[in-house]
């Protein structure tokens, strides 16, 4: 009989160890990693294409192959006509431009430098159509 008790004390002694601890173990929602992998340091990736858009805070890029691309701008984004630097103001829309550009801590593109391309196409007059 003592056996027999000592036996059942053990049991729901094991019992009240393992059950909280099965409790403590948590998923992650999705089955999906939370991790994202970490940004490519001092790699400097080009884009070519006509500026869309310049603002204070980004720089919008219809690159070659009709793609949209929008990446960030910062007080350290460098514009440059040749050798010589220039005031963002003297980049129009639709200028042909180079764009070097760096990956962010959020994995997003930074502008570090425009080269404003040397041959430029014609502007296109906007005229008024009469109706």
């Amino acid at each position: 009989m003592i056996r027999r008790t000592t036996l059942y004390l053990t049991f729901v002694a094991l019992i009240a160890v393992v059950c909280p601890l099965s409790a403590q173990h948590r998923r992650a929602a999705g089955g999906a990693s939370t991790v994202s992998p970490a940004p490519l340091k001092d790699v400097i990736i080009s884009f070519h294409g006509a500026l869309a858009e310049l603002s204070k805070k980004d720089i919008q890029l219809v690159s070659d192959d009709n793609k949209l691309m929008i990446m960030r701008r910062s007080s350290k984004t460098k514009f440059m006509s040749g050798d010589q630097e220039i005031k963002a103001k003297d980049v129009g829309v639709d200028d042909k431009v180079t764009i070097d550009a760096v990956e962010d801590n959020d994995l997003k593109f930074l502008a570090v430098a425009v080269h404003l391309d040397a041959v430029q196409p014609p502007k296109k007059e906007k005229t008024l159509i009469a109706r």
